[in-house]
């Protein structure tokens, strides 16, 4: 509990005066992966009943909800953020699913998980069909600081939130690790 709360207060040195997070603590300019990921911390925080400070995380919340990203991993992850607080923008995700051929595997489960997240499991299910395990080795110092690992670990967290059953996860644990 310490070292979470201790986590969530830092993130505060963080955000910016419009909600998002900047990449080092006290700068204006918000890094757009940045938001998305200590929003993320932030959310599952709240849901794990750890005190997440209101100003921090409604903040964060309105940035997120008129925010618009720039690349798609960074839509895609913003738009599972938002399904994952209770807060889904559904056309934003609507949106995203016309571009699918344009989205590598992970960025397929995860808004594949959005979907399911909102409660709309036949979208969900449609968009598992065209996405696969597969996972090209590649290593980003900026941008979303992406990687294979990375992105496997994207694609475990949405089959957990898709509920999978245990010997599908079991299986596709194999494939994707």
């Amino acid at each position: 509990t310490k070292n979470i709360d201790a986590g969530i207060a830092r993130l505060a040195l963080f955000q910016t005066r419009s909600g998002g997070f900047s990449y080092w603590p006290g700068q204006n300019r918000v890094s757009h992966w940045g938001t998305n990921y200590a929003g993320h911390f932030l959310v599952i925080a709240k849901k794990k009943g750890y005190y997440v400070p209101d100003y921090l995380y409604s903040k964060w919340l309105d940035y997120q909800m008129s925010a618009r990203h720039q690349g798609l991993s960074n839509q895609v992850y913003r738009a599972y953020l938002l399904a994952l607080s209770g807060n889904p923008d559904i056309s934003a995700m609507n949106a995203l699913r016309y571009n699918l051929s344009k989205m590598r595997n992970q960025e397929k489960w995860m808004l594949a998980a959005a979907y399911k997240l909102t409660g709309m499991s036949d979208q969900a299910n449609k968009i598992k069909l065209k996405a696969t395990f597969s996972i090209k080795k590649y290593f980003e110092t900026g941008g979303t600081y992406g990687s294979a690992l990375r992105d496997k670990a994207i694609i475990l967290n949405s089959l957990v939130d898709l509920n999978e059953e245990a010997d599908v996860l079991e299986q596709q644990l194999n494939t994707v690790i």
